[in-house]
């Protein structure tokens, strides 16, 4: 059951997922999807990663944006609210192709992009906002083919976006599965799959690899259940720092 808590003033911000922040090389097919649509207010989203296979717990993913909506930072933290690592976006001017920077703080590993000046290509958690400026292509059961960059490649991905109509898709949500843009390379690569609130048009599941790599190296497969809340101007502190304060989220109703 997908758990998806609100109060009267329930809104959002900025999902993803994307190429992992640790670990040794993985199929750069990975999205990094929250991106904020709120104008006027600060927001927060909350993921919990499940392992796929096993149902075990992973980690949190807290999101959060700055008053104007272009500045945001992502965290990952495990059960007891330890920070795993971390990621800045940065949205000015960039809807679909935020410059960002990646810490791991678990190895001390820090990745950048700063992508080229090209329109068309979309990267990392800028998807979040490309699927809502291409909704009715996807609600009317259309598709998109677009280029896809992510942290430590240096050419992008052919992708391709279609509405999923699987049988357990949820009424009230648009479901949509993600994946390469060839169809020999597809037969070998599972479709990442997501599902969206067709009222709000808000990220509440992603089934696909995940953003941390695991001791080993390896990149578990995952579901995550995202919530969403508004908060208000100033909660986001210690902006800059290496070590983001969670303020109260690790003892919030939406986070357990």
């Amino acid at each position: 059951m997908i758990i998806r808590q609100r109060n009267e003033k329930a809104r959002v911000s900025r999902a993803e997922k994307c190429v992992p922040i640790v670990g040794g090389a993985c199929i750069a097919f990975c999205l990094c999807l929250l991106a904020p649509v709120v104008l006027g207010s600060e927001t927060r989203a909350v993921g919990s990663a499940f392992d796929k296979a096993s149902g075990e717990f992973l980690y949190k993913e807290l999101h959060r944006c700055l008053l104007d909506e272009e500045h945001c930072v992502v965290e990952y933290r495990d059960n007891v609210g330890k920070l795993l690592a971390s990621k800045k976006l940065d949205y000015r001017g960039k809807p679909y192709r935020p410059s960002l920077v990646l810490k791991d703080y678990r190895s001390g590993r820090e990745l950048s992009l700063e992508p080229p000046n090209d329109d068309a290509l979309v990267v990392d958690a800028g998807f979040d906002n490309f699927v809502r400026s291409r909704w009715e292509i996807f609600d009317s059961g259309g598709s998109v083919q677009f280029n896809f960059l992510v942290p430590g490649r240096d050419t992008p991905i052919a992708m391709r976006a279609d509405r999923d109509n699987r049988e357990d898709c949820d009424a009230g949500a648009l479901c949509i599965q993600v994946g390469l843009d060839s169809w020999l390379l597809a037969r070998f690569v599972d479709p990442i799959l997501l599902t969206y609130a067709s009222d709000d048009r808000l990220l509440l599941r992603y089934d696909g690899p995940g953003n941390l790599a695991s001791q080993d190296g390896s990149v578990p497969d995952v579901v995550i259940h995202y919530e969403h809340l508004e908060v208000h101007e100033g909660d986001l502190s210690d902006w800059g720092s290496g070590d983001l304060i969670v303020n109260d989220w690790t003892e919030s109703g939406i986070a357990r």
